[in-house]
């Protein structure tokens, strides 16, 4: 099980490249208003926040893969359509350019230019993207809920699996909310670690084309706009009440209701 979700080579230095990316531009940003703390100490503060933050998340979304059948891979984004392509160059002639892959612009690279270009006011944190991957014996003759036909037949992996994944992913942003609030509630990074996390959760939740939030809407609207709402009263919680005992039976509530007018005709009618 273990090979099944451990990170890959590929997967460990994109991720730590996008890390280290993302703690710089937080680290700048903050520094405007935390003038007594060194941009050395907030960028090694945001540097291990973000790692297991981020680091966390993608292994607790490849075990909830691994239960459905199939792996998961993250990898940065690459924006080949908005940039050079190989044989654009004179020297492309000189060799077999259609064995010349130009994967394109780097995400990290794009973010730095937005906040750049934006003077530091627009962080850009949705750099990846997943691939999946069955795993033979763990998907055939499985079947979810909403999956029709003969599940030994089945070939592909179904959007629905890889929606289920996605949607516990950005749960799981919440989910580390709450382990924040228990951990670091008087700790002077709290309230800038709250800031990271909530402007990563909806902002890479956007639907912007090439994205995580992007592939998330695509495959499902329904768990699209539950998530969102889940999501929004779920850190309006966070920051409002500061008793974790007064948070946990309001969102439990709230979110029981939510999914159930949701998904109330699957309820009725099963």
């Amino acid at each position: 099980m273990l090979s099944y979700i451990w990170f890959k080579k590929k997967e460990t230095i994109d991720l730590l490249l996008i890390t280290i990316v993302l703690s710089f531009l937080f680290s700048i940003t903050i520094q405007r208003f935390e003038t007594q703390t060194s941009i050395f100490t907030l960028l090694l503060q945001f540097f291990i926040f973000l790692a297991v933050l981020l680091f966390s998340r993608l292994l607790f979304m490849k075990a909830f893969a691994y239960r459905h059948g199939f792996q998961l891979f993250l990898h940065q984004t690459h924006f080949s359509k908005y940039g050079p392509r190989a044989y654009d160059s004179l020297s492309a002639f000189a060799r077999d350019f259609l064995n010349v892959k130009f994967r394109g612009v780097p995400s990290t690279i794009l973010a730095i230019i937005i906040f750049i270009v934006t003077l530091g006011t627009i962080i850009v944190p949705s750099l990846w993207r997943y691939s999946v991957k069955k795993i033979p014996h763990k998907f055939v003759g499985t079947r979810e809920k909403f999956e029709y036909g003969m599940p030994q037949l089945r070939r592909n992996v179904t959007e629905y699996r890889i929606m289920k994944v996605l949607f516990l992913g950005y749960i799981y942003y919440l989910l580390f909310a709450f382990l924040l609030k228990i951990i670091l509630p008087e700790e002077m990074f709290y309230s800038w670690f709250v800031f990271a996390l909530f402007w990563i959760a909806f902002f890479t939740l956007l639907p912007i084309p090439g994205t995580e939030g992007w592939d998330f809407f695509v495959k499902s609207r329904l768990a699209y706009v539950t998530t969102l709402v889940i999501l929004t009263l779920g850190m309006m919680c966070v920051l409002i009440f500061k008793s974790l005992t007064t948070i946990l039976p309001i969102i439990a509530i709230i979110g029981g209701l939510i999914l159930f007018i949701i998904f109330y005709k699957y309820f009725l009618f099963e």
